[in-house]
């Protein structure tokens, strides 16, 4: 098992306002075997203007074949 974690910004430039949301990503990452990973992550926002903050889980299976 890993720590992982990212970083994200996003902004978004209208004609009467504009809006910004950094958000981490923190999470894990269990190698169980050589055919596959799994990824778990609970992102969330930090900072964000005129935007509402959000929070999630996030889930990810990757495959190899051989």
């Amino acid at each position: 098992m890993q720590f992982v974690g990212g970083l994200g910004y996003q902004q978004s430039i209208f004609e009467g306002f504009t809006d910004e949301v950094l958000t981490v990503y923190p999470g894990i990452t269990v190698e169980t075997g050589k055919n596959y990973i799994i990824v778990i992550s609970a992102p969330f926002d930090i900072y964000g203007k005129n935007s509402i903050k959000n929070r999630g889980v996030s889930f990810a299976l990757t495959l190899t074949f051989d």
